[in-house]
């Protein structure tokens, strides 16, 4: 269950798309382990609607039952004709002794930058 929201024109000519869902797991106790059971996912995406298609989304999956997070955020924007800049990192806070906490030190960060012809 979830819903988004668009602002237009929140900066100039930027639109602002707010997100938000519940993650909820009906499956039986006895089914298999998942992280996504009870969570609540928020985004966010500023499109500045320029001649770059400059972008930023952010977004994050939290368990509302012991405040493990995971959060991700990603900018792009063109260069010219043929080039895309893009920067985007992937996170997560967990408390120690859960499951989820396996993931700790798989945060990473990227920039990439590529050439279409």
């Amino acid at each position: 269950m979830g819903l988004d929201y668009t602002l237009y024109q929140v900066f100039d000519e930027a639109n602002l798309t707010l997100a938000g869902e519940f993650v909820f797991d009906s499956r039986p106790l006895t089914g298999p382990i998942t992280f996504f059971d009870h969570d609540a996912f928020v985004g966010a995406r500023l499109a500045f609607n320029d001649v770059s298609s400059t972008e930023l989304n952010a977004g994050a999956l939290i368990d509302v039952l012991d405040g493990s997070t995971f959060g991700t955020v990603e900018a792009s924007r063109r260069l010219g004709e043929h080039w895309r800049i893009t920067a985007s990192a992937n996170l997560f806070f967990g408390r120690p002794g859960k499951l989820q906490t396996s993931f700790v030190r798989d945060n990473f960060g990227q920039l990439r930058v590529a050439y279409f012809f």
